[in-house]
């Protein structure tokens, strides 16, 4: 995953969270949605520290 779709990945996240709020969903739901967030950032800082490298010219 290159640079652009990292940031891309974190403003979703980010939209979720707001999505979620603004709708008011239940504290289940916000737990899931917080836990998914969480696993994709895990994921994407594992991508990063394994191979910094391929990370970033796969963008290119």
């Amino acid at each position: 995953m290159g640079p652009v779709k990292l940031l891309l990945d974190k403003l979703r996240t980010i939209s979720a969270w707001r999505f979620a709020i603004e709708l008011g969903s239940s504290p289940s739901n916000l737990l899931l949605e917080m836990s998914m967030a969480v696993q994709r950032l895990e994921t994407i800082t594992k991508s990063i520290s394994e191979d910094p490298l391929s990370t970033v010219t796969e963008s290119w």
